[in-house]
């Protein structure tokens, strides 16, 4: 429990940061301003946006105990640092805990995450492009 709530915490401190950095850096939104939007977008997306990514991720760990599942969470963590994405460390944990125990890994679930890893940033890149071409 204690490395869900921790992973938790980091990985919407981390996205907050992105959201409203850029805005409170540059002094056209404040800190408190910026946690409280932070806050209700946060709570509407909990209450509205429900269990989408942790429902897909739920799919590669089943059959997991709940001490495997920390040991996967702490294992993403990143405690040293380096600049890789929480969800696609949580996933490969997931998968290789999978593999080490020598249990069958949805490729098909795991193949669809990964397409959604390329297919995104493509897909804002090309309407970066588009809005920067025609609107700038």
């Amino acid at each position: 429990m204690i490395t869900a709530l921790f992973m938790a915490w980091a990985i919407g401190a981390n996205d907050s940061a992105k959201a409203v950095g850029t805005a409170v850096g540059s002094g056209v939104l404040g800190f408190k301003r910026a946690v409280l939007l932070i806050g209700i977008f946060a709570t509407l997306g909990v209450l509205f946006g429900g269990s989408g990514v942790s429902g897909t991720v739920s799919g590669l760990a089943e059959g997991m105990s709940a001490g495997e599942v920390g040991l996967v969470l702490f294992s993403a963590a990143n405690l040293i640092g380096l600049p890789v994405s929480s969800g696609q460390a949580i996933v490969g944990a997931i998968s290789g805990l999978g593999l080490y125990k020598g249990e069958r890994v949805n490729l098909k679930l795991l193949a669809g995450i990964a397409k959604g890893w390329i297919i995104a940033p493509v897909f804002a890149g090309a309407i970066s492009y588009v809005l920067v071409t025609f609107l700038a």
